[in-house]
């Protein structure tokens, strides 16, 4: 595409070239147009013209057309030079042979022409003119050496013709030189008068054009100084909001969290914040000294892998992406390191780094981690992280063709420990075996606490042989290590069971279940020992038929098998029956009563204890629901598993069914055992708060086993206390009996709760318990245990 100031140029080329050409195509026009007027005089006098001298007005009258239309009509600055060309030397030919062709007939009319042409061309064109000028006038001198020597006769061309025609030769040829004198003069006159116009008028434009542009200039230089006065107000502004701008991006670099470093594109500290020195203990000294290689060795030198992060860094800059990643401090430390190019007009211009010390999310991830993956008492590992370390064992074994063994060890008479000396006895107990596990097997060997008092081996790499040498070595040491628990020494004892893999289990599940089997042939075998699995024998029916246990409570819970029995409570004040105590029952296949004894214990383990408190729960309130609706007031006390202070949803079912049946909440008692309040004491503290302000009443069953459980009665806010039948059921005849409860009695009164007595089987232990001070008694004597539709009736009867 032409540039427009270029093909501006071009036409103003073009015109100045016409202008300059126009006074010279006019005159050989003229000339042109009187040599063709005296060929037709010549014609019409019948002259006879030679041919030469037709033939070179021919071409003269063609090259001139030529020439119009190269300088006239053709839009090209550059035709006009050829046209040009070619016309300076037609005119060259055509002058000589006029010249000639004069000269031959009378030499004043060819040296008018030549005086002629001198006059006319060099005026009109000073350059061009001189050239067929001289062209002609050399023409004309050899024109006189021929004539002088004798070679072209003066008289040759009319020789041959009339006089008259020779006559007539002087006649035209004197013509044509006053003519063409008197032309060139007059074409030289306005020639002239064309120049001094054109200078004029030139003088008079390049006046004007002067005076506009003086006019332009003062007008441009006044725009010129208010554009920059306006310009300088703005970037006195723009200065000052860059400025603010600056401060700010500054202090906002300064007040983050991370430190930030910012190198230019051959690796030079170009800014560096006060947290990025403070994270990396840079010394302001050498911060300060921009020695970009010192600062480096000094971060460096503090990591764990220099090299690597060496090789990071020069890996960044052969690259225009982003990274992530975090850098370990010998210290400890770790940073989370974010780079990215710094891009500056479309290219590269360096990195920006970013480091947050994220020490503390890693120290608490790891915490999670650990958390996740071990027991939060003994540091063990937990059921879930075992599973997963028995899966990954097992799949070596099969992959590698290797052997190992699992062993599952239960304490003996844990409970009683819990029961005895209280919750956290049972919690350093423990915490006691977990660390002798730990001394006594190899770092290899991998132990897990499952749950409870339950805890598992994993011996990778380990026969029968080996697995049995190993359980016998740990029965031993555990049987002899003397652990103190609350001060006093306790000695205790496993059951261990054995299985092998992949022998006995192809995966985790079933050879925990298999070594579980193998620990209750430990148990029922006398406890303190260690059997291997084994496919057959009576044992494996025995266990199996716990296991079917857990699918019989389903059952039960599913069809709505359980029954409910009622103890009557005595009020010894009044000799009168105030309350009733529900006692859970199993319907068994043959329609026999299954006593809870059998499958309480079962059922904690299981994890089916909460579903039976709450069909418990919902079927006391159903009953209370009933005889209010008859009109007819009736209190129950309902047993509760240690288990229902971590069920949240108890609370929220127990509102709701009272609220649906229309019962008043005092009407219900719900009772748990002393053990499992104080082994749970702070949910039970707020679960017996909970059920008080909507109204119930609460009962610490078992109450006396342990007496540690007097220095958290205070914070128990329980309604009634049931002394344990053990102090009860030989009151009579035991002083140390009548003592302690006498002891429960004053404690109770002095704390604002009643107490409930257990086990009551004689007429004396009545007449005793109200000498103390008890206000209500329970047991055989007073009356058995009988299905809840004989109750009604007693209450019916009683109404």
């Amino acid at each position: 595409m032409q540039d427009p100031l270029s093909a501006n140029q071009t036409l103003v080329d073009l015109q100045e070239r016409r202008q300059e050409q126009t006074p010279q195509a006019l005159a050989r026009i003229t000339v042109v147009a009187l040599f063709i007027a005296m060929w037709v005089v010549l014609w019409v006098a019948r002259i006879p013209m030679p041919v030469p001298f037709l033939l070179t007005l021919l071409a003269e009258s063609v090259f001139l057309l030529v020439y119009w239309r190269a300088v006239f009509v053709l839009p090209d600055a550059r035709s006009i030079h050829v046209a040009r060309a070619c016309m300076l030397a037609a005119e060259i030919i055509f002058h000589t042979t006029m010249v000639y062709f004069l000269g031959s007939i009378m030499w004043l009319g060819a040296f008018a022409y030549v005086f002629g042409l001198i006059f006319t061309n060099t005026f009109l064109d000073l350059r061009g003119g001189l050239i067929y000028t001289t062209g002609a006038a050399s023409a004309f001198v050899a024109l006189i050496l021929l004539e002088a020597t004798g070679t072209i006769p003066h008289q040759i061309y009319g020789a041959q013709g009339p006089l008259r025609y020779q006559d007539t030769q002087v006649v035209v040829t004197t013509s044509l030189a006053v003519v063409g004198v008197f032309v060139s003069i007059y074409l030289w006159v306005n020639w002239v008068g064309h120049q001094l116009r054109v200078e004029r008028d030139g003088a008079v434009a390049a006046q004007a054009q002067t005076v506009r542009a003086r006019e332009d200039l003062v007008q441009a230089n006044a725009d010129l100084e208010r554009r920059v006065q306006e310009r300088t107000g703005e970037l006195e502004l723009a200065n000052a909001a860059l400025g603010g701008s600056e401060e700010l991006l500054r202090l906002t670099v300064e007040s983050t969290a991370d430190g930030i470093l910012v190198v230019d594109r051959d690796g030079k500290v170009a800014f560096g914040n006060h947290r990025f020195a403070e994270m990396w203990h840079i010394p302001g000294e050498l911060l300060e000294a921009g020695d970009d290689e010192a600062l480096l060795a000094f971060a460096v030198e503090q990591l764990d892998d220099p090299q690597a992060f060496r090789s990071k860094v020069q890996e960044l800059y052969r690259s225009d992406r982003e990274d992530l990643d975090s850098l370990l401090f010998k210290d400890g430390r770790v940073f989370e390191r974010y780079s990215r190019p710094l891009v500056r007009d479309g290219a590269v211009d360096g990195r920006v780094w970013s480091f947050r010390d994220i020490s503390e999310r890693r120290r608490f991830e790891a915490q999670l981690v650990h958390i996740a993956n071990h027991d939060p008492l003994t540091g063990l590992f937990n059921r879930r992280r075992f599973d997963e370390e028995l899966d990954r064992h097992l799949s070596e074994a099969q992959h590698y063709d290797l052997h190992g063994a699992l062993l599952f060890l239960d304490l003996d008479q844990f409970k009683d420990v819990n029961d005895s000396r209280g919750h956290r006895a049972g919690d350093d107990l423990l915490t006691s075996l977990a660390l002798l596990l730990r001394q006594r097997l190899r770092e290899t060997d991998i132990i897990a606490r499952l749950g409870g008092d339950e805890f598992a081996v994993l011996l990778p790499r380990a026969d029968e042989e080996q697995a049995n040498a190993v359980a016998k070595d740990l029965l031993e040491a555990i049987r002899s290590y003397t652990f103190v628990v609350g001060g006093a020494p306790l000695g205790i004892t496993v059951s261990l069971g054995i299985a092998l893999f992949p022998e006995h289990g192809a995966n985790a599940g079933e050879l925990l279940s298999r070594a579980d089997m193998a620990m209750y042939r430990s148990k029922d075998e006398g406890r303190n020992r260690a059997s291997m699995f084994a496919p057959e024998g009576d044992w494996q029916a025995q266990v199996e038929s716990r296991i079917g246990w857990h699918q019989r409570i389903r059952e039960a819970l599913d069809n709505d098998l359980f029954v409910l029995h009622a103890q009557p409570i005595l009020d010894l004040a009044t000799d009168r029956i105030s309350q009733y105590e529900l006692l859970l029952r199993m319907v068994g296949p043959d329609g026999e009563m299954i006593a809870p004894s059998l499958f309480l214990d079962i059922a904690e383990r299981s994890g089916l204890i909460q579903d039976i408190d709450r069909w418990v729960v919902r079927r006391a309130i159903e009953l209370l629901g009933e005889h209010a609706a008859a009109g007819r007031e009736l209190r129950l006390e309902v047993n509760l598993s240690g288990k229902a202070f971590a069920d949240h949803e108890l609370l929220t079912m127990i509102q709701d069914e009272l609220r649906d049946h229309g019962v008043n909440p005092a009407n219900l008692v719900l009772e748990v055992t002393e053990t499992a309040a104080i082994a749970n004491i702070a949910d039970a503290r707020e679960f017996v708060r909970t059920l008080q302000a909507i109204g119930c009443g609460f009962a610490l069953d078992d109450f006396g086993v342990g007496f540690s459980s007097f220095s958290q009665l205070k914070h128990l806010p329980v309604d009634y206390l049931k002394i344990d039948g053990s102090f009860v059921q030989d009151l009579a005849q035991n002083a140390v009996d009548q003592h302690l409860v006498r002891a429960i009695v004053s404690i109770a009164r002095g704390l604002g709760k009643k107490t409930i007595a257990e086990f009551v089987g004689d007429a004396e232990t009545v007449r005793l318990l109200k000498a103390y001070g008890v206000d209500y008694a329970q047991g055989y004597h007073v009356a058995k245990p009988a299905p809840l539709p004989s109750i009604v009736q007693d209450v019916d009867a009683a109404a």
